[in-house]
């Protein structure tokens, strides 16, 4: 939405407040879903505005978010019997409750983000990554 972008710049603003002088130390990465790549057009920008040379940035496979599938842009009330049930009690933080169409469990992205986590090599280096809530609350 346009008030996200809004909101990913202020986010932008503040990131470089706080280490826009130590950039070189830091490795990007993100979700290689449309959203993040948004989100990161606005973080150049705010590089760029600031006179920054613009970092790489690794699109990472792992920050993918949840597949909400058929779900997708429905709420509780829109779905009907057994959906209905799971979403509710996905919705409700039932982390073993799998989503629908090959969909993956809260608790599949809690593993594959512990599994993320313990995979970075990357001593001495800030880590930002662009993903989605779900796998940021999970990390």
């Amino acid at each position: 939405l346009p008030e996200s972008l809004v909101e990913a710049g202020k986010g932008a603003e503040v990131f470089l407040d706080a280490f826009g002088d130590r950039l070189e130390r830091c490795s990007f990465r993100r979700s290689p879903l449309h959203r993040c790549a948004q989100t990161w057009g606005v973080y150049e920008t705010a590089f760029a505005g600031r006179g920054l040379e613009v970092p790489q940035i690794a699109v990472d496979d792992a920050l993918v978010e949840i597949d909400h599938a058929s779900w997708h842009g429905k709420t509780v009330e829109d779905l009907e019997g057994a959906d209905r049930a799971a979403a509710a009690a996905h919705r409700a933080g039932d982390v073993s409750q799998s989503l629908p169409t090959e969909s993956r469990a809260q608790l599949d992205v809690l593993e594959r983000a512990a599994a993320w986590v313990e995979g970075l090599d990357e001593p001495g280096r800030v880590v930002v990554a662009f993903g989605h809530g779900t796998m940021q609350n999970a990390i």
